[in-house]
């Protein structure tokens, strides 16, 4: 939704664990960082935006068409060995239960 409005969206992953957060601290000399390392990933606008089956194509018809797209939201927590997903997106939400 917001890339058919015309914004780039950023992604950003985390690139590290506390527990090389907590070594790299360790190591190095001067400033201890708090926060675990971040990363920008991609850039998406609608110059580079690739198209799946969760997308309306219909965007690609015309632009002043409202959109059925999702803003989705997607965490991983992680539970004494196994792994659960939570995601939300408009009025609907799932728990899923992955093996670790």
């Amino acid at each position: 939704q917001l890339v058919a409005k015309g914004y780039r969206v950023a992604r950003v992953e985390q690139t590290e664990t506390p527990e090389m957060l907590k070594e790299r601290n360790d190591s190095g000399k001067g400033k201890k960082d708090k926060v675990v390392a971040r990363e920008m990933c991609s850039v998406m606008s609608k110059g580079t935006r690739t198209y799946c089956h969760l997308d309306d194509l219909s965007l690609l018809d015309s632009d002043d068409r409202l959109s059925s797209s999702v803003l989705c939201c997607v965490k991983e927590v992680l539970y004494s060995g196994s792994s659960h997903i939570n995601a939300t997106s408009d009025s609907t939400a799932m728990d899923v239960e992955t093996p670790a």
